[in-house]
């Protein structure tokens, strides 16, 4: 299970007046109770190869006489192998294709779909906005905020939404502007990214299990 850290945040539960508890406290207690053996860990997607700083709590549990799975290994960063996915490495081929109405364009001879103006056109920076800088990650990407590109003044086109969360281009979401976007930031990062490749891996070998 993953979720967010604040699960492991105490506070009053189910009315409770002497005791504070944390969520995880009462779902660990649940499955312990059940006969499950439990491990918890806090990592962060970047270690993972996700262009975004997206905290994460993760639970894993296996019932008594059952393995109980290990928590992911660090893939990126300071003295791993790869190096952390900053927010340039995965937008940088769209930095010269200007978002257009329809919102269909051409990378690489193949026609991509999601980078609408639509909704890109902002004044000035809100107190809930984010900019991006070219050079690290993004921060954590929620269905509330809005993120300005770090060299456009515009707010990011949901193409982009999608590759900070590591979607595929191919993949098509649903529903009204607003509702693509609030899919994008519930959404669980869904595979690592390739620096060293111009273009996203076709294959799913390596799934983010956040």
């Amino acid at each position: 299970m993953e979720n967010v850290p604040g699960l492991a945040s105490t506070r009053k539960i189910n009315g409770a007046k002497a005791e504070n508890k944390s969520y995880l406290q009462t779902v660990v207690g649940k499955l312990l109770s059940m006969g499950y053996n439990v491990r918890t860990t806090m990592t962060v997607a970047t270690y993972f190869g996700d262009p975004q700083e997206r905290k994460r709590l993760v639970l894993l549990a296996s019932k008594q006489g059952y393995d109980l799975p290990t928590a992911p290994l660090q893939t990126h960063g300071d003295g791993f192998q790869q190096k952390i996915v900053t927010a340039q490495d995965v937008l940088h081929d769209l930095e010269d294709v200007k978002p257009n109405r329809e919102g269909r364009v051409k990378l690489n001879g193949k026609t991509v779909h999601a980078h609408s103006s639509k909704g890109t056109v902002y004044a000035s920076i809100s107190d809930n906005d984010i900019r991006l800088r070219p050079d690290e990650p993004a921060k954590t990407v929620r269905k509330k905020n809005k993120i300005v590109h770090y060299r456009h003044e515009r707010y990011l086109t949901l193409l982009e939404y999608k590759r900070l969360m590591s979607f595929p281009d191919k993949h098509i979401l649903c529903g009204s502007q607003s509702q693509q976007r609030d899919q994008i930031g519930n959404a669980v990062p869904c595979r690592a990214f390739d620096h060293h490749k111009d273009d996203w891996a076709d294959d799913f070998e390596n799934f983010l299990v956040l």
